[in-house]
C-alpha cells in the first residue's frame, strides 16, 4: 500500500469538510473536535492552493470559514502599533524585547477574540493555516486551548507544516515538540 500524496490527501480533506459525521464530530469518543491536518513543509504551496479553492467556492465548502494566523496577528497589531513602527521599534530595542512586547498583547486570547469578531462562531467549520507564519509569536497548542471553550463542538481543522504524534506538534518537523493531545489527527 503506497502512502497518499498531498493532492490525495487534500482532496479527501476537501470531500469530508462539508460531511455531516464530521461536522457532528462523530467517532472522536467526546474528545474536542480539533483535527490536524499535518503536512510536510515542502508541499506548502499545495496547502495554499487548496485554501484559495476553499475561500473561492462558497457553494462547495458551505459554511467553512479560513483564518490565515498571520492575518490575524496584523490585524491584531492594528489595534496596538503598525508594523512599521513594530520594525522600527525592533532596530532600537532588539527582537526579543520586541517579541516580548509582541507577546504581551497578541496573546492566545487575543487572537481568538479577533477570529471571534471575524465570525469564527458563525462558521460550521473552521480552518486555521499559516501557523509557521507567527511562530513564534504565537504558538498553536495555546491558540487551541484558548478555541476550545468557545467553539464547542463544531469542527476546527488545522493545516499543520509538520508533525503530529497524537500527543505533541512539531513545527516544520525541525523544531522542538510542544504538547497538545486534545486534538485528533486523522486527517
Amino acid at each position: 500500500m503506497s502512502e497518499k500524496n498531498i493532492k490525495e490527501r487534500l482532496d479527501e480533506l476537501g470531500a469530508r469538510l462539508g460531511a455531516e459525521d464530521f461536522r457532528a464530530g462523530e467517532g472522536l469518543m467526546n474528545e474536542a473536535n480539533i483535527r490536524i491536518f499535518a503536512y510536510d513543509p515542502a508541499d506548502e504551496m499545495a496547502v495554499r492552493y487548496f485554501v484559495k479553492l476553499v475561500n473561492e467556492d462558497a457553494g462547495k465548502y458551505k459554511g467553512v470559514k479560513t483564518f490565515n494566523l498571520f492575518d490575524v496577528f496584523l490585524d491584531i497589531c492594528d489595534e496596538y502599533a503598525s508594523v512599521t513602527d513594530i520594525i522600527e521599534e525592533e532596530k532600537y530595542s532588539g527582537s526579543e524585547s520586541v517579541l516580548e512586547a509582541i507577546q504581551g498583547f497578541a496573546d492566545n486570547k487575543a487572537f481568538v477574540q479577533k477570529m471571534l469578531e471575524q465570525g469564527m462562531n458563525d462558521a460550521e467549520v473552521i480552518i486555521l493555516y499559516g501557523v509557521g507564519e507567527v511562530y513564534p509569536i504565537a504558538r498553536l497548542h495555546l491558540i487551541l486551548s484558548a478555541i476550545q471553550p468557545v467553539r464547542l463542538q463544531k469542527p476546527v481543522v488545522v493545516l499543520y507544516p509538520g508533525e503530529f504524534t497524537g500527543e505533541q506538534v512539531k513545527l516544520f518537523n525541525k523544531l522542538t515538540p510542544s504538547s497538545y493531545y486534545r486534538a485528533t489527527a486523522n486527517l
